[in-house]
């Protein structure tokens, strides 16, 4: 076995790109809308949460839901860092 092969596969791996299909495209305009940094466009919304806090008032349960990731849009889409 050659010394050479472990080199040529990290040569190799260092070439593959990756393509993400599934994402969704976000128009200009949206990504220059100061207030849509703040909303979250890629998860569900409280009323879909049924899970999040449900004895509490829907006013309540609304402000928190907003409050509990503010500025999601700008980080994954405008900066774009959707992942850690």
């Amino acid at each position: 076995m050659s010394m050479d092969k472990p080199n040529r596969s990290r040569r190799e791996a260092r070439g593959l790109s990756y393509a993400f299909l599934d994402r969704e495209k976000i128009s200009w305009s949206k990504k220059l809308n100061l207030l849509w940094w703040f909303g979250n466009d890629s998860e569900q919304t409280v009323y879909q949460a049924d899970w999040y806090h449900p004895g509490w008032t829907q006013w309540r349960r609304k402000l928190m839901w907003n409050l509990r990731n503010p500025l999601q849009n700008f980080r994954a889409y405008v900066i774009g860092s959707p992942g850690s």
